[in-house]
Formats: structure tokens, sequence, C-alpha cells
């Protein structure tokens, strides 16, 4: 479930104009994150040299891809549409250009020491948990709001069963996604909001929530 940022990169020695996606790239196996397409990075030049030539580059697409489970998976870029513009004459208007396909291999997590709260994460996070109020609102309700942040797949993120026991009952729970990029690196915020009904009254526990990353 490790972050593989993937980028578009265009090297040209003429003046041409970038037209979007003629063919969607297949990113089968991973979940994805695209960059902000308002984002400065892009359109933004500069110059390269290769085998002695210069060349003007610009980054035209990114996304962050997090593989779904471990094995073998080849990613096939899609195919760009350019212009060639010529003294303002638009020479051909049809030619696209693509990438050769890329071979990933994922290796699964360390079985041993995996703890029991653990389903599938990797990344930097902080958890922190707390009740809107520690009495009942008029229908007898409690809400318990556990927030999850930091660098990683934080959208797929799912919490383990949570067991509070017969003293408490599970009424409702609602989700909520925060994407925020960090230079290349996605961090977002995941909250749950637990809607509780006390089965009893005076004093009721609630247990501790654990959330395991590698």
């Amino acid at each position: 479930d490790e972050q593989i940022m993937l980028r578009y990169d265009f090297l040209t020695r003429w003046a041409v104009t970038y037209q979007g996606f003629s063919r969607e790239g297949s990113y089968k196996g991973f979940w994805l994150e695209r960059y902000p397409k308002d984002s400065k990075d892009y359109g933004r030049t500069d110059t390269v040299q290769q085998e002695g030539r210069k060349y003007v580059h610009a980054t035209i697409f990114k996304m962050a891809l997090f593989p779904i489970n471990a094995g073998n998976y080849t990613i096939y870029p899609g195919e760009v549409k350019i212009v060639v513009n010529e003294s303002g004459i638009q020479t051909n208007p049809k030619m696209v250009r693509s990438g050769p396909p890329i071979e990933i291999h994922v290796q699964d997590f360390p079985s041993q020491g995996k703890p029991s709260s653990f389903n599938g994460f990797s990344g930097r996070y902080e958890m922190e948990s707390q009740l809107q109020s520690n009495k009942p609102d008029d229908g007898g309700f409690i809400y318990l709001e556990v927030t999850i942040s930091g660098q990683g797949n934080a959208r797929q993120i799912k919490l383990p069963n949570l067991n509070f026991g017969p003293d408490i009952s599970v009424a409702d729970v609602q989700e909520s996604f925060k994407l925020n990029w960090v230079q290349d690196s996605v961090h977002g915020e995941k909250i749950f909001k637990f809607k509780l009904h006390p089965n009893k009254t005076g004093l009721v526990k609630i247990p501790s929530v654990s959330f395991s990353y590698f």
C-alpha cells in the first residue's frame, strides 16, 4: 500500500500544444489519487539536455498509485495528444505520444509480529478520538469521533470491527475524507463519526480504538 508517484513528462524541440489524453492509461491493481488539475506544476517548463541536444521539458500529468494487493503488475501509460505548431500553423493535429509499459513487483507485508488490528495500510499516521459530550442527547445518543490523519492512502482506511460490548449499541457510522497534497506526497484525514446508544443507566465504558499501519 506504499505510494508510487507516476508522472507524465514531455520533452520536445518544437513548439507544441498539449491537448489532453487520447487514451487513458491502465492502472489495474492500484488505487488512484490524481494530482490537482489546477496545480502550478503543470505548464511550467525548463530546459534539459539529452544526448547532446537541448529540449524543453514540462510535466503534464501526475498521479499517486497505491497497490491493492501484493503481486506483479503492469502499468500501461496513456496516449497524449499534441499539436505541433510551425509558424503559427498546426501541422499535425492528430499526433499522439505514449511511454513503454512499467513492470512493478509489490511485496507483501511481513506476517511476523502483525497485530490483530492491522488491515494492510502503510504510511505515517496519527489518530485521535473524542466524545462530543459525555452525556446523552435528548434521543439518548452519544457521539464518538475518531480521526486518522497523515501521509498515505488514507481515503481507503477502514477501522477494525469495534466491539462496544452489551452496554452500547451502534446506531450509525458516518465517514468523511479530506485530501491534501504535500509536494508529491498524498496526505489525508479520515473521520469516523459513531452514533452510540447506551443500553443501561450509570457509568458506561467506551473501549479504546486501535489502528495499526506499517
